[in-house]
């Protein structure tokens, strides 16, 4: 028979024992800060003092981390970014999100937990209230701590979806609505800049019932000027520029009591100069001056105030500028635009430039042009065809000293960072799928809340149900988008280290197409430079795998077509009859010694002996005494980490791979 054990210090109902939760302030916390627009950023410095040194003070001096960026991890990289975008639209929260994941954290710091999300997405908000659950990380804003427990994971989620309804239903839904309906309505003044020649009735003014456009006569009579000269100069809109430029044309300051809402900048006598291209065609194409008053890219009114510039003026210049009616038809004849073809058969084409301005292949060269106020203009021209052998050339020999190097394990290092990457995008797309798979879920429970509501006659639950299904199903095909995106990379990253391979045997036969995307897949970017008037350097970066840096110099026989100045022609008159030759040449850098005589004999009568292979300049020799530059072949630099490991030589004549050879460092 089996005896009853009693235990006289059991009890049925457990008394309750408080457990005090603690902090972990032996660990690293991240102190995410982030403001919504730049406006907020350079208006709102306060909210940004809030965010980081007060809160920072109050993680330091009330809950006891260290002061120090150890202890306090500040990410302030979506400093400008909507709280609305996803993870993967934020490098911040990534970077916050890896932190925790990888256990290089323990806790998140946050004003707010607004500062963290405004997003209206079921399935964005459980994603993370999951990872803070799971990783038992707390949650520290400036009033309230939440902590890994069931009861606060649901209060934050609560409070995650007031913050994103409060765009969608305060700030969309009432006063985005309420001034919307005012403009279209009342046909009001929608806060937008005011184009030049205006000023706002009734600005300033809360009781107003509209605020509209009218006349600012001392503008007024510059924009009509304005359209009347374009079309006097037959719609030549260059013609222009160089006349407002010549002749300081500008817009007076506004006279005192006169809110200048302008969108241009005024110099420090408070005018404004007209000389930038795009700022002359926003005025000359601007409707607002037929009477139009344009507000979100709707137009809400043809007659919201009064015409300042004739109709026939105004349709001459918005048809010229922009090819189509006021009515926005296409006209019949288009104006002819500039082509520019080889982009198809040049190696560089899209990854190469000059500092920030864009590269361009035009009749067979890579032709830099940048924009001066607007127009384009070209500075520097190199021919495609020389550019691309000498950079093929030094290219090749930088993956064939790779190859060579097989023998010492560098292959097999190549091989690796090439796995270690694709594992990393792996990983990325192995994460989108979790992101994808939890959508799809939010998606099932919204689609049924739909319906529920829809039985029910719930017309305010249908609404947003239907608005969380968009919402999810727009997320859904970004987030899918990034994972076929992800799966790709990696895919090319094997494609890439058999591309080296292939490139190192056999690059001549190699079609043009596998050329570029070999290019393309090291993430190759080069920078191109005017060193004299007949040298340029290229600055290439190869990208992983390969990691090295590409410093190449070439002579081009015709270099950048130059003006003399007044300046030059003092020079020339000072020195060309008695000083030597290198006295002149240093002189005048950016003249060969065969311009100088020509120029010297044209002005002054003056005869010097110069001969035809006198082509170079002082800068030209400068360049060939310090960077060992030859006019006879490309010569090149290989380096790593500032590391210089190799000057290679191309070569002169014959086949790409003839005379390619390493040389002895300089």
């Amino acid at each position: 028979m089996r005896h009853r054990v009693i235990n006289p210090d059991t009890r049925l109902v457990q008394p309750f024992v408080y457990t005090q939760q603690q902090l972990p302030t032996h660990r690293p916390i991240v102190q995410y800060i982030r403001q919504s627009t730049a406006k907020q950023l350079k208006k709102n410095k306060q909210s940004y003092e809030l965010q980081d040194s007060d809160l920072r003070r109050r993680l330091v001096q009330g809950y006891g981390w260290q002061d120090n960026d150890k202890s306090i991890i500040k990410i302030d990289a979506d400093q400008g970014k909507s709280g609305t975008k996803r993870r993967d639209e934020r490098t911040g929260l990534d970077q916050l999100y890896t932190l925790l994941e990888q256990d290089k954290a323990g806790a998140i710091a946050a004003f707010d937990v607004s500062r963290l999300y405004r997003v209206t997405s079921k399935a964005e908000i459980g994603t993370f209230c999951d990872m803070v659950m799971e990783l038992h990380v707390p949650i520290v804003t400036f009033s309230r701590i939440y902590w890994p427990t069931k009861a606060d994971n649901d209060q934050l989620q609560t409070d995650l979806k007031a913050a994103g309804a409060f765009i969608d239903e305060i700030i969309k839904g009432k006063l985005i609505a309420a001034k919307n309906r005012h403009i279209e309505y009342d046909f009001s003044y929608g806060g937008n800049f005011i184009p030049f020649g205006f000023t706002v009735v009734g600005m300033g003014d809360e009781q107003a019932n509209r605020k509209f456009y009218q006349e600012y006569r001392p503008h007024a009579e510059l924009v009509r000027w304005l359209f009347r000269r374009f079309k006097e100069l037959g719609g030549n809109l260059p013609l222009l520029a160089r006349e407002l430029v010549q002749t300081d044309f500008r817009f007076p300051p506004f006279e005192k009591g006169i809110a200048a809402r302008v969108a241009m900048r005024a110099d420090s006598d408070g005018s404004y100069p007209l000389r930038n291209r795009q700022t002359i065609i926003s005025i000359l194409t601007n409707r607002s001056y037929l009477g139009w008053y344009e507000y979100g890219g709707m137009l809400v009114s043809r007659t919201a105030h009064d015409a300042i510039v004739p109709l026939d003026d105004f349709i001459f210049a918005y048809e010229s500028l922009t090819g189509t009616t006021i009515g926005g038809e296409p006209l019949e004849e288009r104006k002819p635009r500039e082509r520019r073809y080889g982009g198809a058969s040049a190696l560089l084409d899209g990854v190469l430039h000059s500092g920030d301005a864009a590269v361009y292949v035009i009749d067979s060269r890579y032709a830099v042009r940048p924009e001066i106020n607007g127009f384009p203009h070209t500075e520097l021209a190199v021919l495609v065809a020389a550019l691309d052998e000498a950079f093929s050339t030094a290219m090749i020999a930088v993956l064939g000293a790779l190859e060579l190097g097989k023998r010492r394990g560098l292959h097999e290092e190549i091989n690796a960072c090439i796995q270690a990457l694709q594992q990393e995008q792996e990983k990325q797309a192995s994460d989108f799928t979790q992101a994808l798979a939890r959508i799809d879920k939010e998606i099932g429970i919204a689609e049924m809340d739909k319906r529920v509501s829809l039985r029910a006659g719930d017309e305010d639950g249908a609404t947003k149900a239907a608005n969380q299904l968009a919402q999810l199903k727009k997320d859904r095909r970004a987030i899918e988008a990034k994972a076929e995106q992800a799966s790709k990379e990696a895919s090319e990253l094997a494609e890439c280290g058999n591309l080296i391979e292939c490139a190192c045997q056999q690059w001549s036969s190699m079609s043009v197409s596998k050329r570029k995307r070999l290019i393309r897949l090291l993430g190759v970017d080069a920078n191109l430079i005017e060193l004299s008037q007949h040298f340029i350097r290229l600055d290439v970066q190869l990208g992983l795998p390969v990691n090295k840096h590409l410093t190449l110099y070439l002579h081009r026989a015709r270099g950048s077509r130059l003006f003399w100045s007044e300046e030059d022609d003092s020079t020339l008159a000072l020195l060309f009859p008695t000083a030597s030759k290198e006295t002149i040449m240093e002189a005048l850098p950016k003249y060969s010694w065969a311009s100088i005589c020509y120029r010297g004999y044209e002005r002054l009568g003056v005869r010097r002996s110069y001969t035809k292979k006198d082509t170079l300049t002082y800068g030209d020799l400068q360049v060939i005494g310090q960077c060992r530059a030859r006019t006879d072949r490309p010569v090149w630099k290989v380096s790593t980490d500032k590391i210089e490991q190799f000057v290679g030589v191309g070569p002169g004549h014959g086949p790409l791979w003839s005379s390619v050879r390493p040389v002895q460092a300089l």
